[in-house]
């Protein structure tokens, strides 16, 4: 079936296209995430479509209005390569899910999303797709209760993939209160990314994503056209981003690169509870960073490609993601961030012990949406041994 006709059958609701641009932009911004101790607006300003290009080269944006034009939901969707139980097959992802506080809208968008999950299969568009992951943070109580535990069954589901939390490091507290060892384990060294890195990254983050669920398939090109087309004027992703941990022989035993997608993406905190303002005056005095006030632009430098070897011991993975993290947050010391932020697993912890830095943590969790029809298709199993391919970067 053809993406198009599928549409056509939905009322007032069409593919969006560039010309809806500055009206996506307007809708996203007037549409904030609600947390239980902040609420988050994204601007995504000049271009709409540019984090959805930073995911997936394929991807499509639903949009609906009312009889006058005014917008009143909206959705899209990114289609990748990934793995699943070792073999490569489309991964879709989820996002921008925003619908206007209407009984009759919010139903026929129930009604359209359970359609594209039962069609998604044939649609050429979507590259046959039938495995879609999303990400939802715990405390947002209008996706809780609409998508994950509806009180109506709405013809699709939203199984559990993995719970992980968004870590947020404020900066790191002085060592006059908290001595910290930045030197990485007897027997690692810590090195900076080069051209002449690429062939061994990307072998080894095949070996380490062939193993995930949904993990990238780095060996058919993901790093080369992240390198490509992750083009922020502002921070353009480079392989001199990356931190290699090297072990025994000058193996690759981990690796993360900073980056941020600031040309494709702006958060604003609209609303902080007591518990944040407070941790954030605790960090503007241990740190010396002006946090932003309500209202104001967050500048958040994420950690991307976070690997350690997944045949070393957790306790020694977790020595070496510490060690990458220190010489991140010792090399940007003169830093034009807020915040470095990650994803942390439960399933598979690596910043088990953040003591010598001002945290704050997020809750949240991955979930694998499908059609409630009985399917042969195989899902992955939640809380596996190891996460699920994921970048919150580009969240």
């Amino acid at each position: 079936m053809d993406l198009a006709e599928l549409v056509a059958s939905w009322p007032l609701t069409s593919i969006a296209c560039n010309a809806d641009n500055p009206d996506l932009l307007k809708y996203l911004s007037n549409s904030p995430i609600s947390g239980r101790t902040i609420r988050l607006r994204y601007d995504r300003s000049p271009d709409f479509f540019k984090l959805l290009h930073y995911q997936a080269d394929r991807h499509v944006t639903f949009i609906s209005r009312n009889s006058g034009g005014t917008v009143t939901g909206m959705g899209s969707v990114s289609v990748r390569e990934g793995y699943l139980h070792g073999a490569p097959t489309p991964v879709g992802f989820l996002s921008d899910l925003r619908i206007s506080p209407d009984r009759g809208i919010a139903l026929n968008w129930h009604r359209y999303y359970q359609q594209l999950l039962e069609q998604s299969h044939t649609l050429k568009e979507l590259d046959g797709c039938s495995h879609f992951v999303t990400a939802v943070i715990d405390s947002n109580a209008v996706a809780q209760q609409s998508l994950i535990v509806p009180k109506r069954k709405p013809g699709y589901t939203y199984d559990l993939l993995a719970k992980y939390v968004m870590v947020n490091i404020l900066g790191p507290i002085p060592s006059l209160f908290r001595p910290r060892d930045s030197k990485p384990p007897p027997g690692y060294t810590v090195t900076q990314g080069s051209a002449d890195d690429l062939d061994e990254l990307t072998d080894f983050l095949e070996q380490q994503h062939r193993c995930r669920p949904f993990g990238y398939c780095f060996r058919t090109g993901e790093l080369e056209r992240r390198l490509r087309v992750w083009d922020s004027p502002s921070a353009r992703f480079a392989l001199n981003q990356f931190i290699i941990m090297r072990g025994a022989r000058g193996r690759i035993r981990g690796c993360l690169a900073p980056w941020a997608p600031t040309d494709a993406k702006t958060t604003f905190v609209d609303r902080f509870a007591f518990k944040v303002r407070l941790l954030r005056l605790i960090g503007r005095v241990l740190t010396g960073i002006k946090f932003p006030k309500h209202g104001q632009a967050l500048r958040i430098l994420y950690l991307t490609h976070v690997e350690t070897d997944l045949t070393l011991p957790l306790a020694e993975r977790q020595r070496v993601f510490r060690a990458m993290l220190d010489h991140v947050v010792d090399s940007t010391r003169n830093r034009d961030w807020h915040i470095l932020a990650f994803a942390d697993f439960v399933q598979d912890p690596l910043a088990t012990d953040l003591a010598e830095y001002v945290t704050y943590r997020v809750p949240m969790a991955l979930y694998q949406v499908r059609s409630s029809r009985p399917e042969p298709r195989g899902i992955a199993s939640p809380f596996g041994a190891v996460s699920p391919g994921f970048e919150i970067a580009l969240v």
